[in-house]
């Protein structure tokens, strides 16, 4: 998600951010991605009781629109509050800059921390990145694009209003798995229409928000040579193909099976 150029902490949440659409049964918080959703639930939700103590005030305006206004017709569901909410608590109170202070930071004795203390390979992979990258383990069907819409709105409105310099941005990369939900992110993200960021659910209407709300779209076939990217907001949404690695970068998968049979690789 979004480009983003922070002081300090960055944020790189990656793979193992928070399954906020689970339930973790006691006793099954066998592995890190397991282990780390289970130990920051409660204290989302204890933060949550507190009335998200610490965010900016432009957070907490969109908290309490969201999560504590009636309205009529669409709502979020629990598994999307708990995924914004975590992601927010991470970014704006934790201030994690990457998944190996995460795991410190709620499971210091796991073997995968101390694996990647031993590991540049791991810590490589582990390492901060110049812009924060969100990842939330959520069920097909619960609704990652409207915790996709909700988080870009925050981060929109906090860079706008110049809340905390620095952490939040007017710039996005949204990237896909597949032409087909690439196309369905195009469709949600359109301002104007019946597109889902158009709806009353993620922003008050009026001046101080819905009018002030508005950003250049980019898709892959916009993207030729000499390309100028507008200095104001813009979101870039194309698929993963597009990308490729520099020959020259290190592979974990090597890394880790170099003494192992091609023909055996997993």
């Amino acid at each position: 998600m979004p480009f983003c150029q922070r002081g300090s902490p960055d944020i790189l949440l990656k793979n193992h951010l928070p399954a906020a659409n689970t339930m973790p049964v006691k006793g099954q918080a066998k592995t890190i991605g397991m282990l780390i959703p289970t130990l920051l639930q409660g204290d989302v939700e204890g933060w949550r009781n507190t009335g998200w103590a610490g965010v900016t005030s432009t957070t907490e305006e969109l908290l309490r629109y969201w999560f504590e206004e009636e309205r009529d017709g669409a709502n979020f569901h629990l598994c999307q509050r708990q995924a914004i909410e975590t992601i927010i608590y991470c970014h704006e109170i934790l201030g994690i800059q990457n998944p190996y202070q995460l795991y410190q930071e709620f499971a210091p004795g796991h073997p995968r921390v101390a694996e990647a203390s031993r590991s540049k390979t791991l810590q490589d992979e582990l390492a901060p990145i110049t812009f924060p990258k969100y990842c939330l383990k959520m069920a097909t069907g619960s609704g990652k694009t409207w915790v996709l819409n909700a988080l870009l709105v925050w981060h929109y409105f906090n860079a706008l209003n110049d809340e905390r310099p620095g952490l939040f941005s007017r710039r996005f990369l949204i990237v896909t798995p597949g032409k087909e939900v690439q196309k369905r992110i195009l469709d949600a993200v359109k301002l104007g229409g019946k597109a889902d960021i158009n709806k009353t659910l993620f922003m008050p209407p009026g001046v101080r928000w819905r009018d002030r709300f508005n950003f250049e779209l980019y898709e892959p076939s916009d993207f030729r040579e000499n390309l100028t990217l507008t200095n104001d907001s813009f979101v870039v949404v194309t698929n993963w193909q597009q990308f490729r690695f520099a020959k020259d970068d290190p592979s974990l998968w090597e890394d880790l099976f170099l003494d192992f049979p091609v023909d055996k690789k997993p």
